[in-house]
Parts: structure tokens; sequence; C-alpha cells
């Protein structure tokens, strides 16, 4: 009886080591798989950041462009003036030049 006893307990040892053992591995999966959950998770902090500084790359580049474009607006007003003022000039000279004709014809007349 007693040998049949210590037989009960060496089985009931070996199960406990047993369920034990089968903890220890669902542990050692989860903790696997919570290691594969912070990875994802840093790995969309990671996309996300460097969505960001893409966003702010972008954001850079078209103040660049409005700057340029500001810039050429800018060039092709001071054109427009230049332009502007030559045509005034051209039409100072054009009257200059009819009055000189002008002046011109009286003197042939006398």
């Amino acid at each position: 009886a007693m040998a049949h006893d210590i037989l009960e307990l060496k089985k009931q040892v070996a199960g406990l080591l047993d369920d034990t053992q089968k903890r220890e591995k669902e542990k050692a999966a989860m903790a696997q798989e919570i290691d594969g959950f912070k990875k994802q998770v840093a790995g969309l902090l990671d996309d996300t950041l460097k969505k960001e500084e893409e966003k702010a790359a972008m954001a850079q580049e078209i103040d660049g462009f409005k700057k340029q474009v500001a810039g050429l607006q800018d060039d092709t007003q001071k054109k427009e003036e230049e332009k502007a003022a030559m045509a005034q000039e051209i039409d100072g000279f054009k009257k200059q030049m009819a009055e000189q004709e002008n002046h011109r014809k009286d003197d042939q007349k006398q």
C-alpha cells in the first residue's frame, strides 16, 4: 500500500512538473507575443514620425515654392512698373520729337 502511495505521489509530482513546464512555455509564448506587439507599436510610431517628418519637409518645400512665386510676382510687378516707366519715357520722347517737328515746320513756313 505504501509503495502504491509513493507511486501516486511520483505521478502527481510528474504531473505538476509537466503543468509547470507547460505554463513556462505559455508564459514564454505570451512574452514573445507581447514583444511582437511592442515591435509593431514601435514600428507604427516610427512610421508616424517618418510621416510627420515627410509632412514637415513637404510643408517646407511648399513654403519655398510660395516664396519663389511671391518673388516672381514681385519681379513681374517691378518689370511691369519698369515697362510703364519706359513707355512713359518713350511717350515723352515722342511728344518732344513731335514738338521739334512742329517747330521745324513752323521754321520752314517762315
